[in-house]
């Protein structure tokens, strides 16, 4: 990955809200007349494909508010400060399923919507997993639930657009891809 060639001519905060900060950049690429554009600022995100010894995935059902759904996901949260994203990975996993990795693969990174946001989501593969405590922390997760389906299921639900949310979709593909080399 290479530096951008953008120049920053001026930056301002237009919102903040939680977790997330809205700035408007007045930006130059070289000789170019300066343009503007928004860009949200959010932390880093940790996701995690749980597979159990049985080729089963652990998911969680939540309500997304922005979209209006409950969606089917894979374990995910942000990043505390300080911590890892292996760490977080395993954190999230425990607080929103109960399981505990007893082993974690690095599976991908990827930045979730580069065009207007700085997020950037690591995906992991917990295996080995062992029974923990789950804990779940805010008003969204309250009403989350979690189980466990064959990972041919979710790849199947994958393909047919009944999970779409862009991390699980990547995780559950990296992971499929992962295990067809093996």
């Amino acid at each position: 990955m290479s530096a951008s060639s953008f120049e920053v001519v001026s930056r301002r905060e237009v919102a903040r809200a939680g977790h997330l900060i809205v700035e408007q950049h007045r930006i130059r690429n070289g000789d170019e007349p300066p343009f503007e554009r928004a860009v949200v600022r959010h932390g880093e995100v940790a996701a995690v494909v749980a597979l159990t010894s049985r080729r089963e995935v652990v998911l969680v059902e939540v309500d997304r508010f922005p979209v209006g759904a409950r969606l089917e996901e894979i374990p995910a949260g942000g990043i505390e400060p300080g911590e890892s994203p292996a760490d977080g990975a395993a954190r999230e996993l425990e607080e929103e399923t109960g399981f505990r990795p007893g082993a974690l693969e690095h599976l991908c990174t990827f930045y979730n919507s580069p065009g207007h946001c700085t997020q950037r989501t690591w995906v992991y593969l917990a295996t080995q997993l062992e029974r923990g405590v789950r804990r779940p922390l805010g008003p969204e997760e309250r009403a989350m639930t979690a189980r466990s389906v064959p990972l041919d299921e979710a790849m199947d639900r994958v393909r047919n657009g009944s999970i779409t949310d862009a991390k699980s979709v990547t995780g559950l593909l990296m992971t499929a891809d992962l295990l067809s080399r093996r």
